[in-house]
């Protein structure tokens, strides 16, 4: 009896050492051996988005959404070394900001905007104003002051 306990015991342990214990992610990294497609306008976004609120201790994001045009999934397929492209139109990124200083707390509407790339404010009364101009950024028309980079001179 002990003997076939200790069998079964034994092809218990070899039939989990036969199953596959990585995640779909690392598959998928097992199986090519080129790097997953990097976006370079997203990168940038991400690092000044990084930088802006580190350097500035007063400005605190309380909500955060991206929107516009989305790579597509046709673009992701691309060979190694190439960028993901991203839809046209542009990816937006829109960001409810609150500062606060020795003045009081200001609200802001923050449009990031990763393919060209530029930033946008629109100052906000208060958080609710912010937070329905976040819902619906086109009421801030007329509203937003900023700065874009020509796209020639764009870093990545």
């Amino acid at each position: 009896m002990t003997r076939i306990r200790n069998r079964r015991t034994l092809d218990l342990q070899q039939s989990f050492r036969r199953q596959p214990r990585s995640t779909g992610a690392q598959t998928h990294r097992h199986r090519s051996h080129r790097p997953p497609p990097s976006d370079g306008a997203m990168r940038h976004w991400l690092n000044t988005f990084y930088f802006f609120h580190s350097d500035t201790p007063t400005c605190t994001p309380v909500a955060l959404r991206i929107d516009g045009g989305l790579p597509v999934a046709s673009s992701l397929v691309v060979s190694q070394g190439t960028e993901v492209k991203a839809a046209p139109g542009g990816r937006y990124v829109f960001e409810v900001a609150l500062y606060g200083d020795a003045q009081g707390e200001r609200w802001s509407l923050i449009c990031w905007e990763v393919d060209v790339p530029g930033i946008q404010f629109c100052d906000c009364a208060d958080r609710e104003e912010a937070m329905a101009l976040f819902a619906e950024p086109a009421r801030a028309a007329g509203r937003w002051h900023g700065v874009r980079v020509q796209r020639a001179k764009r870093p990545w």
